[in-house]
């Protein structure tokens, strides 16, 4: 069974578990990857007979250390073996791998800008960030877009990490934003629940209905900037 808060996030457990053969990743121990199921629905993911993925996932060890993979392109995977589990209330695919089977087919990787708007689409303005990505992996994950996609979208990374600030919350108060260095609950950047005070900015944005509810359950003390200028 997997207990994934057994969890320690290690940057070498990459090094230790994968060897390059020729042009195909290789595994020195038994290690699993663990993706988000949602990446199916969001076009990143498809099953057959290899495993075309995101490269944003974790590699696995048997003492429960990992390390994130951060390229936005496919990368096609072998796994010896595959389950779905829970975590939270969120659904993955562990991928299992044996000693010495191949992992990622090849690192010839293919310049493709087909998943940038889509990674910012689901991280960011849906909010469906996976829980292993920290704060500062999402500003790094666009500071490699360039390298890997040819794509000039996240060039100004300021941007981004604007973007990641406003979205990025306490875990316990996600009314509050958290620092880079405390565990993080992402908000989507399309829902006005939790990113406006305010509640005209509420009744006016996208999600009607949970601007509506958000404003009824928590209405403004005194008037904001926003709702002088439009009431007067």
């Amino acid at each position: 069974m997997f207990d994934f808060i057994k969890l320690k996030r290690d940057p070498k457990t990459l090094s230790k578990a994968l060897v390059l053969e020729s042009d195909t990743y290789v595994s020195k121990e038994a290690i699993r990857i663990l993706i988000p199921k949602r990446y199916m629905k969001a076009g990143f993911l498809t099953i057959d007979t290899v495993v075309k993925t995101l490269g944003i996932f974790i590699f696995i060890t048997e003492d429960y250390k990992y390390s994130v993979c951060s390229i936005p392109l496919t990368l096609e995977l072998n796994p010896h073996t595959l389950e779905t589990i829970t975590i939270g209330n969120k659904e993955y695919f562990l991928l299992h791998f044996n000693k010495g089977d191949t992992v990622i087919n090849t690192n010839k990787l293919i310049r493709s800008k087909d998943f940038v708007f889509g990674i910012i689409d689901e991280f960011l303005i849906k909010g469906n960030t996976p829980f292993f990505l920290e704060y500062e992996d999402i500003p790094n994950i666009f500071s490699v877009v360039r390298k890997y996609t040819g794509s000039d979208v996240a060039d100004d990374i300021s941007s981004i990490t604007a973007l990641t600030s406003l979205v990025a919350r306490h875990p316990d108060n996600t009314y509050f934003r958290t620092d880079t260095k405390k565990p993080l609950k992402m908000i989507a950047l399309n829902n006005p629940l939790f990113r406006y005070h305010d509640t005209f900015s509420k009744l006016t944005a996208n999600y009607l209905k949970k601007g509506v509810i958000s404003a009824l359950n928590r209405p403004e003390k005194e008037a904001t900037i926003q709702t002088e200028v439009y009431t007067y």
